[in-house]
C-alpha cells in the first residue's frame, strides 16, 4: 500500500509514540493534534488520508465527524475509547465515526483497523470517480430524465459483484461486518410495465440514497428489485437503515392513480454468523428474507 497521510487526535503521550511507530512500520506519516478543533484545521490543511480520534478530546458531544466531512466527505474516522462501557456505542452512533478503537490498542488491531479504513476511502473515491463519469455519460447521451437517474445513481451487477468479492475477502481477514439488503415494492404485479414504474423506481432510489452512506452501493439487481451492499455494517446497523427505507417509502403520495399503495417489503443478511461467506451464498439468503417478508403481508424487513 502506497504511503498515506493519518491524522491522530490524542492527548496521551505514551500512545502516540507507540502508535505513531506502528504508522511508520507500516510506511504512512502521521500527523498530531491535541483537541477536535485543531483536528479540523489540520484535515483543511493537511488533507490527511484518515483519522485516529480520541473521543473525549473534546468537551460535549463529539462532533468532529460531520464537521471533517463538510471538508471531505471520504475522509474514514476511527474514534478512540478508554475501555468499553455502556455508552461507547452511543457515543460512536452519535459521533457518525466509521468504526471505534478500544485502548491499549494491540498492534495486529490497529494494523488492520488501518488497513481496512484506507480500503475504505479508496472506494469512496473509486465510486466517486464512478458517478462522475456517469454524470458526463448522462449529459451526452439521450434519453428521459429518469433513465438518466438511473444511470447516474445505480452501478452495474459485474462491478457490484467485483466490489462485494473484495469486502467479502476483508470481512474474513478482519473480521468486520458486511450485509446485504434486498428492496422491492409490494404491489409489484400492478407497477412492472405500468406508465407509473419508471417514476415508482426513481422515487424507490431516491428514497434509498438518501437513506444510505457514500461507501454504501445500490444496484439496480432486477426489474423489481434494488439490492444494496453496506459494509463495515452489522445486522442491526442494516435492520435500522432498511426500516427506515421501508418507511420512507409508505410515506411517498399517491400519485399514481393504479397505484393504490407505495409500501416495500425488505430483506437483510449479514455475514455475521453466514454459514458461508460467499456471494452467492448470501443472495440465496437475502433472497429468501424478501420473499419471506412479501409472504408475510408485505410493509415488512425481514432478516435471516
Amino acid at each position: 500500500m502506497a504511503r498515506r497521510r493519518i491524522l491522530i487526535i490524542d492527548r496521551n503521550e505514551q500512545f502516540l509514540e507507540k502508535t505513531r511507530g506502528v504508522l511508520r512500520e507500516m510506511g504512512h506519516t502521521s500527523f498530531v493534534c491535541r483537541n477536535a478543533d485543531d483536528g479540523v484545521r489540520a484535515v483543511i490543511d493537511w488533507r490527511p488520508d484518515m483519522v485516529l480520534a480520541n473521543a473525549h478530546t473534546s468537551d460535549g458531544d463529539f462532533d468532529f465527524t460531520p464537521r471533517a466531512r463538510d471538508i471531505d466527505p471520504a475522509l474514514p474516522v476511527l474514534l478512540l475509547f478508554s475501555g468499553e462501557g455502556e455508552q461507547t456505542a452511543e457515543v460512536f452512533e452519535r459521533a457518525g465515526a466509521d468504526n471505534y478503537l478500544v485502548k491499549p490498542l494491540k498492534e495486529p488491531e490497529l494494523k488492520a483497523a488501518v488497513r481496512a479504513a484506507l480500503r475504505i476511502r479508496e472506494l469512496s473515491i473509486q465510486v466517486g470517480a464512478l458517478i462522475q463519469e456517469r454524470d458526463a455519460l448522462a449529459r451526452d447521451s439521450a434519453g428521459s430524465e429518469l433513465d438518466r437517474e438511473a444511470r447516474e445513481r445505480f452501478y452495474q451487477f459485474e462491478f457490484f459483484k467485483k466490489i462485494v468479492g473484495i469486502e467479502l475477502q476483508r470481512s474474513k481477514r478482519y473480521d468486520f461486518p458486511l450485509s446485504l439488503m434486498l428492496v422491492a415494492y409490494d404491489r409489484s404485479e400492478e407497477i412492472t410495465g405500468s406508465p407509473f414504474e419508471r417514476q415508482l423506481f426513481a422515487d424507490l432510489a431516491r428514497i434509498i440514497r438518501q437513506g444510505v452512506r457514500d461507501i454504501d452501493i445500490p444496484i439496480s439487481f432486477s426489474e423489481e428489485t434494488i439490492l444494496v451492499m453496506m459494509p463495515h455494517t452489522d445486522l442491526d446497523g442494516a435492520l435500522v437503515v432498511a426500516d427506515r427505507i421501508r418507511e420512507q417509502a409508505a410515506l411517498l403520495p399517491d400519485t399514481y392513480g393504479a397505484v393504490e399503495e407505495t409500501t416495500v417489503s425488505v430483506g437483510v443478511v449479514s455475514s455475521e454468523g453466514a454459514p458461508r461467506l460467499e456471494f452467492g451464498a448470501l443472495m440465496q439468503q437475502v433472497t429468501r428474507a424478501l420473499r419471506e417478508a412479501k409472504r408475510a403481508g408485505g410493509d415488512q424487513v425481514v432478516a435471516v
